[in-house]
């Protein structure tokens, strides 16, 4: 008989335990009931918790932590270990509260085929390119209950250009060691490491705090890009150019600042052997290479490239008369400048 059933009275009219005709059975009459089970509990079937959608939380006990487990029924967010959580997940060692037991909080995959982690945004495509995957790191004690401003560093996609920082390009996956909230960003600087048979376990890349200088081989770079070691390339380099004014007189000293220098010698005037001289200041860095084109001069004065701080003997280094273009290189040996080649609208005595 399908409504058939036995069960145990309240005294009020209703059941403390029922079971029904149909197999159903019900514990408890009242939301403060509890139900104690010493021993296991075996379910050869589905199990549902709060069926009627209520603002109930679920939690499970392990030895340690009350909330090994904890489902917030009105926030809807997952604790594991802790009764808080502040995201739909959130995790939080288990022996954090015991002093002296602390353990590190690691998320492990682990399987014989693939494993991975995948960061899906924007899955309704409705809100332009706002809505982006990102991974924010903290230290410190700093963490963010709803927003990202106490990161201290980010791995993400960008979505509009220049949102993110300036010059970000649209839909580019970049790092960005940024700290929102902290006045030294500057001590966060980013590396690239390996681990190397010829040259140890160490820094590769570089990019400095304070100016974002880049380093190859150094982690200290002083120069937008400063190269530790040698560079090689299989094409032509091109460097940027430097313009610079000899001035009005007899003589003029030029200083390697940078290795291109675009010479303006319009005022210049020859001494009394009828020409300009002009001397190298001393390089800075072995393997520096200076590369000298001479300009314009309108009028017309020859130009001598002192020999003193050249490495070999010449009697003349000459820039001729009506020379527009004609340059030299030369490269600092680290006591005195070495003619790498020369022009064929100059002159080498």
């Amino acid at each position: 008989m399908s409504g058939a059933g036995f069960g145990i009275g309240d005294g009020s009219g209703g059941f403390v335990t029922k079971l029904e005709g149909d197999g159903d059975a019900k514990i408890g009459n009242s939301a403060d009931d509890v139900i104690q089970i010493t021993g296991s509990l075996k379910v050869d079937g589905g199990a549902v918790f709060n069926e009627g959608s209520e603002d109930k939380d679920f939690r499970v006990e392990s030895n340690h932590n009350t909330h090994m487990f904890y489902i917030d029924g009105g926030t809807n967010r997952i604790g594991i270990g802790n009764n808080s959580p502040q995201t739909v997940l959130d995790i939080t060692d288990p022996f954090d509260a015991i002093t002296g037991h602390e353990a590190d909080a690691i998320i492990r995959l682990r399987s014989k085929r693939d494993v991975g982690i995948k960061l899906i945004a924007d899955t309704a495509n409705t809100t332009g390119e706002a809505d982006n995957p990102f991974i924010d790191y903290y230290s410190d004690s700093l963490t963010d209950a709803t927003g990202r401003s106490n990161r201290l560093a980010s791995m993400a996609l960008e979505g509009a250009a220049g949102t993110t920082f300036t010059d970000s390009l649209a839909g580019a996956y970049f790092l960005d060691a940024f700290c929102p909230n902290h006045a030294n960003s500057n001590l966060r600087p980013i590396q690239l490491a390996n681990d190397s048979s010829n040259n140890g376990h160490k820094a590769r890349i570089t990019i400095e705090g304070t100016n974002g200088y880049v380093g190859i081989a150094t982690s200290t770079p002083a120069h937008t890009l400063e190269v530790a070691g040698q560079l090689k390339a299989t094409e032509e380099v091109i460097f940027g150019t430097t313009s610079t004014d000899l001035g009005s007189g007899e003589a003029s000293t030029l200083t390697p600042a940078s290795s291109v220098h675009l010479l303006t010698a319009t005022s210049i005037i020859a001494n009394a052997s009828g020409m300009h001289i002009m001397s190298l200041a001393s390089g800075t860095t072995a393997g520096q290479v200076l590369k000298i084109i001479l300009n314009t001069t309108t009028n017309n004065q020859p130009i001598m490239i002192s020999p003193t701080n050249i490495l070999g003997s010449y009697s003349a280094i000459a820039i001729e008369n009506n020379k527009q273009g004609a340059a030299f290189e030369f490269v600092w040996t680290g006591s005195k400048w070495a003619l790498m080649g020369n022009n064929a609208l100059a002159s080498v005595g």
